[in-house]
């Protein structure tokens, strides 16, 4: 019912999630869909990909705006490039754009597995990069 064609005509963004199966189209405010299942995200999905999105753009353009404002004016002042990561803070309006969906079921057991698996593996790379952090700074400070 759905053809791969007749998004990539309509859509304006289009995001590849995995070169062989998946891709993801964005038609329109409420028309998020996955072309390799053929049916559209739940809320959840539609206010993830808001959030890496933002997150994403934010640290693109902070990262920009470090490395031209360090090339002008050096290190202390290029800090003012992380500024730019104040556009992440539009990623908690996700919950006010994406309205919840008219269906009895928004959230079954398949989605609350997905949310601990990445709830676990984000509390694994923040402690992970929290304990390279400490053990940077105590090899820094004690030389």
């Amino acid at each position: 019912m759905t053809d791969k064609n007749f998004f990539a005509k309509i859509c304006k963004a289009n995001l590849t999630l995995c070169p062989n199966y998946y891709t993801l189209y964005i038609v329109g405010y409420d028309e998020i869909v996955l072309s390799g299942k053929g049916r559209k995200m739940n809320r959840m999905q539609k206010m993830s990909w808001w959030m890496v999105i933002c997150i994403g753009t934010a640290s693109i353009l902070s990262a920009v705006a470090i490395t031209i404002l360090y090339d002008k004016l050096g290190f202390p002042r290029a800090w003012a490039g992380w500024g730019f990561m104040g556009f992440a803070g539009f990623a908690g309006l996700g919950p006010l754009i994406f309205k919840k969906d008219p269906g009895p079921v928004e959230f079954d057991e398949r989605d609350r597995l997905i949310n601990l698996k990445a709830a676990r593996a984000g509390f694994a790379i923040s402690y992970g990069v929290f304990g390279i952090l400490c053990m940077g700074i105590w090899e820094y400070y004690r030389h």
